[in-house]
Formats: structure tokens, sequence, C-alpha cells
């Protein structure tokens, strides 16, 4: 899934890109309806308890899916598609932060995913959905490029640790506003980490993972439970639930500015971004800066590395290793 002439296409296409347009549901409406997203792929037990969560209170949902995790389980994705239920581009890492990548590594995040789900799916996706990102000009111009017509911004996700009955689900349901897009985060999103003097501009665990996937954890059942909880409790409230796409008549332009509408909250942001986001995340990807006099020597990180190489990242990164691969 290199999408060598996808990416081709989409840098002849990029100077000339009208940036794709985000949207961020219907503030206002007067409809009493929603639109829910889950964004990332979990395990297949999670991921079929989800979709049966939602046949069964007769809802539907929009899946945004890393490009990886698709491709190492195309039957499952299969029967998302079977059950119904649009698939789009949750980048193919599930990247944190889309707006620090540079238009190379953008580009080849998204047209490595429209590839993946060209493949698996019959079709490329419309939508792009990036954790924890600024839809900035720049980036919306690239998805434009990779054929992606919409980002999308949630309203509000789904505090899934939080609710552990379903009168908890209720309680969240009644803060919720008409028009909003509701969020269950079920993969682990990628932060980036600009390290100093680094000079490959690959993302580091930008590579295929393991087909041997790790066991549902102890707290997986949680994820379906809530989302059972939730469903069952937008139906008693009386809400509908629409495809994230009804609202697009609503979308908006990007802009430059932090996502945060308060002054203070966007402060904040722009000082976390100073700090650094590595403790954010539960794995990591380096983009690189212009390229300066590098500390580290370029490593073909798909090959392997030596013992001495990961000594060495691990000296210079905290005690932590810079390659971690991202599993589900």
């Amino acid at each position: 899934y290199q999408a060598k002439d996808e990416l081709a296409a989409a840098n002849k296409a990029y100077e000339e890109a009208v940036p794709a347009r985000i949207i961020i549901g219907k503030p206002g409406d007067t409809a009493k309806e929603i639109a829910l997203t889950f964004d990332g792929m979990a395990d297949r037990g999670v991921m079929e308890g989800v979709v049966t969560a939602l046949q069964k209170y007769k809802l539907t949902g929009t899946f945004f899916l890393e490009g990886q995790n698709a491709a190492q389980d195309a039957k499952l994705v299969a029967a998302i598609g079977k059950a119904g239920f649009p698939m789009e581009n949750y980048s193919f890492i599930g990247i944190s932060q889309g707006e620090r990548l540079s238009k190379e590594q953008l580009l080849t995040e998204l047209c490595r995913t429209q590839k993946v789900l060209q493949v698996t799916t019959g079709k490329p996706a419309t939508l792009l959905k990036l954790n924890r990102t600024r839809y900035v000009p720049d980036l919306l111009k690239g998805a434009k490029a990779c054929g992606l017509d919409y980002a999308v911004q949630s309203t509000v996700s789904v505090p899934v640790p939080s609710i552990t009955t379903a009168a908890e689900a209720e309680q969240f349901v009644a803060t919720l506003k008409p028009g909003s897009i509701v969020s269950v985060q079920l993969g682990i999103p990628t932060g980036i980490v600009f390290e100093k003097g680094k000079t490959d501009d690959r993302p580091a665990v930008d590579k295929q993972p393991s087909l041997n996937l790790k066991e549902t954890p102890a707290a997986a059942p949680a994820v379906v439970d809530a989302v059972n909880w939730v469903c069952a409790a937008l139906v008693k409230d009386g809400y509908s639930v629409v495809p994230v796409t009804a609202f697009k008549d609503t979308a908006v332009n990007g802009t430059a500015a932090p996502a945060p509408k308060k002054a203070a909250l966007a402060a904040l942001w722009a000082c976390v971004e100073k700090i650094g986001t590595g403790f954010w995340s539960d794995s990591v990807a380096y983009a690189a800066p212009a390229p300066k006099k590098s500390t580290v020597s370029k490593v073909d990180l798909s090959a392997g590395v030596s013992d001495g190489y990961l000594a060495g990242l691990k000296e210079s990164n905290g005690g932590r290793l810079a390659t971690e691969e991202k599993m589900i």
C-alpha cells in the first residue's frame, strides 16, 4: 500500500487544490439530531460489539479507520461495510496534531489510507478526521488533493471511562445539544514529537505493524457497554442519529487559529505546544523541522535497528524508545 501513483497525483493537484471544508455539526439545530463517529480501530471484538449496538438500536455511525489497521483486517472492514456503515480516512497510523506534518508526510499518510480503503471497501474516502488537530489551510489543501472533500471536527467525545451504568449514559446524553457531532475514541492516536536535529522526515512508526494482534484489554468490554448504554439513552431521549454528511451544508473554512475559542484556552494550547506533546501519546511518531546537523544517524527502520542505535535513542529521548509500533 505505498500508493505511489496516488501520491504523485496528489502532489500534482496540491498547488491548485481548493481547501477542504470542515464539518462542525449544525449549531442551533432545531431538529433533535446528532451524528456519531467512531475514531480508529480497536480489536475485532470491540469493533463487532459497536456495530451490533448500532444495529440493535437502528442507529447509524461513521467509522474513521487507520489505513494500517484496515489493511491488516480486511475481513473486519468488509463486515462493517456489509452492515451499511460508511468508512472514512483517519490517516494511515491515526496521527494526532496533523498540522505539524510536512506536506510530504501529510500526503503520504492520507494517500496510503485512500489506497487501503479503495482496495478493502471498493472506494476511497471523502471525509477526513484527525485526532487533536487544527485544520489549517495547508492541511485542508492536502486533504482535497487526496480526494477528501471535508474534514470532520467533533463537538464532544463520549467519556467512556466515566460511563459505567445506563443512568450515567443518560446523564451524558442529557448534556448534548442538537446538531452535535459525538465521537467515540476506539483506536490509540499516535502523537508527534519534534526531535532536535532529526533529519529523517518519515514518521518513525510509519511501517506495517506485526499481524500478531494483542488480546482485548481487560477494560475493552467497557467500550462496548458504554456504546450500548449511550445508544439506548439517545433513543430514549428522542434523538435521531444522522450521517456526518447531513451536516455538510453548515461546513466552514479552515483557519490558522487554535481550535479553542476562548483566549485563555488558546494561550494554554500554545504553551503546551512549546513544552511538547510526547507525554500525551500512547505511541510516538517523529516529524522533522528544517534539516540541521544531525546527532542521530539516519536509519531505515523498516529493516530493523541495532542495539547501539536503540541505546542512543533512549539516551536522547529521556529513557524511552523513539520507535514504538502502534497496536490495536
